[in-house]
């Protein structure tokens, strides 16, 4: 179990990849908010969470 990386997964990856493509600006938060996000929008008020299956 503790060889599984908790950040910057492959479908992470993927995901900020084609947000950033379609245009949409996101951060990683610095700052931890309420349940550790992957992704925020802060213009949206939004906050991703990609689970994977391991």
């Amino acid at each position: 179990m503790s060889q599984i990386k908790g950040k910057d997964t492959k479908p992470e990856k993927l995901l900020k990849k084609a947000l950033w493509q379609a245009g949409v600006r996101h951060k990683t938060q610095k700052k931890p908010l309420f349940g550790k996000p992957d992704v925020s929008l802060k213009k949206y008020k939004l906050v991703i969470f990609v689970d994977g299956i391991f």
